[in-house]
């Protein structure tokens, strides 16, 4: 079943996807996986964690990059139902309790194009887990200049959520980058956003929580 489907029929369901693992190269120019490996590179980090590895494209490629550090790959697809291992990287299914159950010091957390499927009311929720944890956050995602501070709908399954806000809002230290994209929409203005995101100490996230 192709992506596009999913994103126009709101009656799928992600227990529906079946996806090859593919080892193919990336683009070179790729901005969205080079802001990745560059924060990878500017950081000292122990493991990575893809959320929505689809594929397996991306992990595959940061681990051959990076074969000194651990490299897991996580979505709620079918094919990722149960654990496994392959060229280096393992994979299994995306939830709340694994990020709770697998803390450690040193670990990026990175999505591209999968927030957007969370829900508003589950995005919080995510990103306290991740901050309550100690995470780091890089993500690469689809935004509009109007989602501010309220996450507005995009289409029957996706969102774009005010991701500087709710991240900022939520603890995290936030760097952040945001480019123009014109392929999609350009009534809604929709851009591609990028961020890195550090938690911060727990004053630091009332203090950003009471204002």
């Amino acid at each position: 079943m192709r992506f596009k489907n999913a994103y126009a029929d709101k009656f799928l369901s992600y227990d529906e996807f079946e996806v090859d693992r593919s080892t193919s190269e990336p683009l070179i120019n790729d901005d969205i996986i080079n802001f990745i490996i560059r924060v990878i590179l500017e950081n000292k980090y122990e493991r990575i964690v893809e959320i929505g590895a689809y594929d397996l494209k991306r992990s595959f490629h940061y681990k051959k990059l990076f074969p000194e550090i651990e490299v897991i790959g996580l979505d709620k697809i079918s094919g990722f139902n149960a654990w496994g291992v392959k060229n280096g990287v393992e994979s299994g299914p995306f939830g709340h309790a694994w990020f709770e159950d697998h803390k450690g010091s040193n670990t990026l957390v990175v999505a591209c194009g999968t927030h957007s499927y969370f829900k508003p009311e589950e995005l919080p929720g995510f990103f306290q887990i991740l901050f309550d944890n100690g995470y780091d956050l890089a993500l690469a995602e689809l935004g509009s200049h109007f989602a501010k501070t309220v996450s507005l709908r995009r289409s029957h399954v996706s969102f774009y959520h005010p991701y500087s806000y709710l991240l900022s809002k939520g603890g995290f230290a936030v760097d952040g980058l945001i480019h123009p994209n014109h392929a999609f929409s350009l009534s809604a203005m929709e851009r591609r956003e990028y961020f890195l995101a550090k938690p911060v100490n727990i004053e630091g996230r009332k203090n950003l929580q009471d204002g």
